[in-house]
C-alpha cells in the first residue's frame, strides 16, 4: 500500500498555529491538508464547485471532473445503492468503506488535538466511480 496517508484538518473549529507547515490553504469552510498537498473541499450538500488541490512544490489546480452525476443533490447515493440492490450488482457503501471513513474522520479529530499530522490507520478497497453523466 506504499506510504501510510498522513493528514490534518483545518475548518469551522479551526486551531491558530496548528497548521505552520502546511504547504497552502484557502479560507473555504472544509479543508484536509496532507504532506503531499491541500485540498479544499466544496460543499457536500448540492455535490457542485470546483475541487481544487495545492501540491507540494506546485500552485493551486483545479481537479478535472471525472465521476459523478451533474446536477446531483441529496438522495442521489440513496438511489444509487437501491439501483445497486435491484441490479444484483455490488453497492458502492459497504462496511469496510464506513469503517475507513470513520477512521480518518477521528484521525482527522485527534491530528486536531494534537497538533500536527497523523497516519491513517485503516485501509479499504475503492468502490467502482460513478460514471460521469
Amino acid at each position: 500500500m506504499g506510504e501510510p496517508l498522513r493528514i490534518g484538518m483545518a475548518g469551522a473549529g479551526k486551531i491558530s498555529g496548528a497548521y505552520l507547515d502546511t504547504l497552502e490553504h484557502l479560507d473555504s469552510v472544509r479543508e484536509v491538508h496532507g504532506t503531499d498537498g491541500s485540498l479544499p473541499v466544496p460543499g457536500p450538500n448540492g455535490f457542485e464547485g470546483q475541487v481544487e488541490y495545492h501540491g507540494a512544490g506546485g500552485g493551486w489546480g483545479v481537479l478535472p471532473v471525472s465521476a459523478g452525476r451533474r446536477g446531483a443533490g441529496r438522495g442521489t447515493g440513496l438511489a444509487d445503492l437501491a439501483e445497486a440492490l435491484t441490479d444484483g450488482r455490488p453497492h458502492r457503501a459497504p462496511a469496510e468503506l464506513a469503517r475507513h471513513v470513520l477512521d480518518v474522520l477521528l484521525t482527522l479529530l485527534d491530528s486536531a488535538h494534537r497538533g500536527g499530522a497523523l497516519p491513517v490507520a485503516s485501509g479499504c478497497a475503492q468502490p467502482e466511480a460513478v460514471s460521469l453523466s
